[in-house]
């Protein structure tokens, strides 16, 4: 680390010697090395430059059980962990701190999710809950932050860190049940029992732990101890990560350079859970993070190649829980909800006493059957007063290859989390209760191109303007004669900034990922990046290249530092914002793409053009596909517009809005569906041919075979059971929250489909269906198939839960408007309205629809 005047730089590889010297590690002789030095460098070495304006947070670290590290965050979310001797560490700190000015003290804002003086462990008394700040576990007792949120600042707390394998962040075994096909998250026998460690989950293996606790010689150096191993070490992490870059090069590393035996190696959740619950006394094993949120880690998608077992079968990708319906996407998302259920919020403070709370240390770990060798615990061993070098190395590979105990930050027992009965109803909950209300404000003289959504409000923006965050008070404008972008004020409208562009490319989108990062595109293709300088002036920082054919829209996400464009030449490019570079490119569009979104909270991507909707995850990976007009759409149709709902990844019922220039707004629901086979349907529709009714046959006909709903069809059904006469001839026949009309029996949905009128249509149509969100997965004929296995498939799709027409919306407005100022206005026809904008509410209870004629409507629930 070297720290100059305006920037710290951090060249990998490099350290400093007793003697001053600058020394490459591996060049270092073995006389010379001191033992806490690694003797290889992993992976590619890195030189990184760093503003001091960048830092947001200096923390302390363990590093092999010693006070000795530094973890530094930056606003762009890089974080570093370096480690110094102990002086050094204290003086380099200290440095940072008084010299970085936009250290954050903010509990919202931190890692560690509170501000730094606050106390982790509650505090008793009427002064501190009156003056004191509030703690991370007071958020989560309240049920302010999800339960991962929790675990995850904790671990920080304790000193864990994703840049130390030794000491990774730790997560617990919430499941027991990996056999069903469904998951009852109301059955406790479904769940782990998260009062007892890992070790002590079966009766006899707890038997033989004890027993080897209670015969311990007492004539030996070491104390007593349950467990040799520890749940979290280096090993563990890299084998859980081993299909994914650059734990691969970490694993090959640990394992002198190759794989490990096919038998021995992650394969299986399922077996995984059973080897650290009872079959293997040197396994007590927990989880990490990316178990639920990164469905990669899951997937070979490098195509290493593995092994093969003893058994014959080839590794690949890791076999998955039944319930997860072969899916990693899935998996994540049900193992997510499991995380977040009451259950586990009733218990989750059990397994924290364990970890890093009352029952880690102690008396109290011994009661709980939870005490591990003694090296593993922090304070056990000063490295600083060591002599002997035979014995510092033995202490330091045991650390390395055994684990280490996180820092206890809990003396007393952790507080229960309140679980309420009255949970968040998110408008997504309830499409079949809508009533629209117009917003009242600022009147605009145009389009409605963006919408910032507030707590309570939502300010619309014109179009050729893009909000600059975080605080909203400023936007940038284009599409001026002189060609130039400018800084404006909210308040007043006038430039505060003008930067004439020298190319005179004229500007056709543009967004604003920070304050101080602005991404503009038009004609060219070209997309030019600006910065705000330290004189606060508008600098050229690059250009894009990419495209050949003009930018029609962009997008951004600060959270993971990604930006998306589409164009005229019928692609997407996703782009670096750190490095300002290419990623990877979106094929498949039909025509130019005309909108396209992220979803902050996950990553996904949502891309449109003409009528076509692509829904992609970060990588690049196509999810699903569709047609919202089913072909029956005039060529000039199109999306205009795409949102996410973002809140509760693990919900279902999340909602992808698009909007377009046919004046409907639409809401899209992700569902995996299973598909039989060919031979098996067959038979199916054999035995229930006849039993259905002509209606019914026809509607079920349109969802199997056209795949998607058209526009036109959507007006043909009645409205849900919830709405209000003012409101049902609003609402498009589709989705509602009422029980599905069609019983649960397969073979009776079966039943409904007439075989002989099932055409050739079906080989080329992708299934888009209506149905409910709670009723059984529908099964699809596809008479393609020929041959298949009887095996079980599962599809991803978009589902249309509700079409909200805007157009009808405003006609009637203008009808009513009409009959009270008694105008005869109201035969005269009502101009074509078009959605240019749609958002969420942030606390996800209205959903703001922005229209051609420069109004914003508010859909709101009623749920009362």
């Amino acid at each position: 680390m070297l720290l100059g005047k305006e920037h710290f730089y951090l060249i990998d590889g490099f350290t400093l010697l007793s003697t001053r010297e600058i020394r490459d590690i591996e060049s270092i002789p073995a006389g010379q090395r001191e033992p806490v030095l690694p003797s290889v460098i992993v992976g590619k070495r890195r030189r990184q430059k760093f503003h001091y304006d960048e830092i947001r947070e200096v923390i302390r670290r363990r590093y092999l059980l010693q006070p000795i590290g530094l973890e530094i965050v930056c606003s762009s979310g890089r974080t570093n962990f370096l480690a110094f001797p102990r002086d050094i560490s204290t003086r380099v700190m200290t440095r940072l701190m008084a010299i970085a000015p936009n250290i954050t003290d903010s509990a919202y804002q931190s890692v560690a999710g509170q501000k730094r003086g606050a106390q982790v462990e509650p505090q008793s008394g009427l002064l501190n809950s009156i003056i004191g700040e509030t703690s991370v576990t007071q958020r989560w007792v309240r049920g302010e932050i999800s339960n991962f949120q929790y675990l995850m600042f904790l671990n920080t707390l304790s000193g864990r860190s994703y840049n130390d394998l030794m000491q990774y962040p730790v997560f617990p075994w919430i499941l027991a049940d990996y056999d069903s096909d469904t998951l009852d998250l109301t059955n406790p026998a479904t769940f782990r029992d998260l009062s007892k460690p890992m070790g002590a989950q079966t009766a006899d293996r707890l038997e033989s732990y004890t027993k080897r606790y209670r015969e311990w010689d007492p004539h030996t150096k070491d104390t007593p101890f349950f467990y040799g191993t520890h749940y979290s070490t280096a090993m563990i992490v890299a084998s859980y990560l081993l299909r994914l870059e650059p734990f691969t090069q970490y694993f090959l590393h640990l394992q002198g350079g190759h794989f490990d035996l096919a038998d021995r190696m992650f394969h299986s959740v399922k077996d995984a859970w059973w080897s650290a619950a009872k079959n293997n006394m040197a396994d007590v094993k927990e989880l990490i993070p990316e178990f639920f949120y990164l469905p990669d880690f899951l997937m070979n998608g490098n195509k290493f190649d593995l092994g093969i077992k003893q058994s014959g079968v080839q590794l690949n990708d890791v076999v998955l829980p039944g319930w997860a319906r072969g899916d990693a996407r899935e998996f994540i998302r049900v193992h997510r909800d499991a995380l977040e259920c009451d259950y586990v919020s009733q218990h989750l403070h059990e397994w924290i006493d364990l970890v890093f709370g009352a029952k880690q240390q102690g008396q109290a770990a011994v009661d709980a059957m939870n005490l591990f060798h003694g090296w593993m615990y922090e304070g056990a061993v000063d490295l600083e007063k060591m002599t002997d070098p035979l014995e510092k190395q033995a202490f330091i590979a045991f650390i390395n290859n055994f684990g280490q105990v996180p820092s206890q930050i809990f003396k007393k027992p952790h507080p229960l989390k309140k679980v309420s009965n009255n949970r968040s109803e998110f408008i997504f909950h309830h499409l079949g209760r809508l009533q629209p209300i117009v917003l009242t404000g600022k009147e605009l003289r145009s389009p409605v191109g963006h919408i910032i959504a507030l707590d309570k409000n939502c300010i619309p923006m014109e179009q050729n303007k893009a909000p600059i965050p975080p605080h909203f008070q400023k936007y940038l404008a284009w599409g001026f004669p002189d060609h130039s972008i400018r800084i404006c004020s909210f308040e007043s409208d006038r430039p505060v900034t003008v930067y004439e562009l020298r190319d005179e490319d004229e500007v056709l989108c543009a967004v604003c990922p920070t304050s101080e990062l602005y991404l503009v595109a038009g004609m060219s293709g070209v997309i030019s990046v600006y910065t705000v300088n330290r004189r606060r002036r508008l600098v050229l920082s690059k250009h894009l290249y990419g495209h050949y054919e003009p930018v029609t829209c962009l997008a951004a996400s600060p959270t993971y530092s990604i930006a998306i464009s589409g164009s005229k030449d019928r692609t997407c490019i996703i782009w670096d914002l750190q490095n300002l570079s290419f990623i990877r490119q979106l094929r498949g569009h039909p025509v130019t793409v005309s909108a396209v979104g992220i979803n902050d909270l996950t990553g996904d991507i949502a891309t449109a053009a003409g009528t076509f909707l692509f829904y992609w995850d970060m990588n690049g990976h196509l999810l699903a596909k569709l047609d919202i007009a089913d072909g029956q759409a005039l060529h000039s149709d199109q999306i205009l517009c795409v949102g996410f709902s973002q809140v509760n990844e693990w919900d279902p019922l999340n909602v992808i809005v698009t909007g377009g220039n046919d004046g409907c707004v639409r809401l899209w629901s992700e569902e995996l569906v299973r598909v039989a086979q060919e031979e098996e349907s067959a038979e199916l529709l054999s035995a229930a041919e006849g039993d259905a009714e002509d209606d019914q046959v026809i509607s079920i006909r349109r969802l199997s075979i056209h795949g998607s709903v058209s526009a036109s069809a959507m007006t043909a059904r009645s409205s849900s059971q919830f709405q209000s006469q003012d409101t049902e001839d609003l609402l498009s026949p589709t989705r509602d929250d009422s029980p599905s009309t069609f019983d649960n029996d397969i073979s009776q949905f079966l039943a409904k489909l007439e075989a002989e009128k099932l055409d050739q249509e079906v080989k080329n149509r992708a299934l888009v269906g209506e149905g409910s969100p709670r009723q059984p997965p529908i099964i699809v004929i596809d008479p393609s198939v020929a041959g298949a296995p009887k095996e079980v498939e599962w599809q991803r799709r978009l589902t249309l839960r509700k079409c909200i027409n805007m157009q009808n919306l405003a006609t009637k407005n203008k009808a009513l408007a009409a009959v009270a100022s008694s105008s005869s206005s109201s035969s005269q026809k009502t101009a074509q309205l078009t959605v240019t904008a749609v958002a969420f509410s942030k606390d996800h209870k209205a959903l703001h629809v922005g229209d051609s004629q420069g109004r914003v409507t508010t859909w709101l629930s009623l749920t009362g």
